[in-house]
């Protein structure tokens, strides 16, 4: 599987790129998974810990319980980002697979394509105002 994936990905970057992402997706159902015991609860979020203030962030991981239960405007109410990370929770790994059996690099060239756009103000503002938003929510609802 190893020599696979090392032919599949043409250099070290992306290498790096599909390693990191196969293991944050492994992290990413760990987490969902282990949090869906209702005895275990962590709160990782160090902005939070130390400041008392919610962070962006703040609660995905009950956004992303919600939509798994079938309570959408539920997630959607607790973080919109729940969303996200369940779209990329689904998404990713089949994409990462899709590469690896046909030898492609699709994902690492529309990540890179992505990178290229974001950083562009009309794209990086909204952005970040949509983040700002979200984080001033947080805050308002006392997450």
């Amino acid at each position: 599987m190893y020599a696979l994936l090392q032919s599949v990905w043409r250099s070290q970057k992306s290498a790096l790129f599909y390693w990191g992402l196969i293991l944050f997706v492994l992290v990413g159902w760990g987490w969902l998974y282990w949090n869906l015991d209702p005895h275990h609860s962590l709160n990782i979020c160090v902005l939070k810990n130390t400041t008392g203030l919610p962070c962006p962030a703040c609660g995905t991981t009950r956004s992303l319980e919600a939509l798994l239960h079938g309570e959408w405007l539920t997630a959607l109410a607790i973080n919109p980002l729940g969303w996200w990370a369940a779209l990329g929770l689904v998404v990713l790994p089949l994409w990462l697979m899709v590469d690896g059996l046909t030898r492609q690099q699709s994902l690492y060239e529309w990540y890179v394509q992505v990178l290229q756009h974001i950083q562009k103000p009309k794209w990086a503002i909204p952005l970040a105002l949509l983040m700002g938003l979200n984080w001033i929510w947080n805050i308002w609802k006392g997450l």
